[in-house]
């Protein structure tokens, strides 16, 4: 899951099975009190090398 907020506002993304980021509503019902999941913060670059490594394990290339 990636949060990001830019010029149009927050924007709450998954890293879905289709290997692109899509919107998710998920981390805005955590906020409000649905803890139905546990979401832990990483960097930015730690999602980049976790997302890299799906990419590889899935396609068998590298998109670097």
């Amino acid at each position: 899951m990636s949060a990001s907020i830019g010029d149009g506002g927050r924007s709450d993304e998954v890293f879905t099975q289709d290997l692109v980021w899509e919107f998710s509503p998920e981390l805005i019902s955590a906020e409000r009190g649905d803890l139905q999941y546990e979401f832990i913060e990483i960097t930015e670059t730690e999602a980049n090398e976790i997302v890299e490594r799906i990419r590889v394990r899935v396609t068998g290339a590298s998109s670097g």
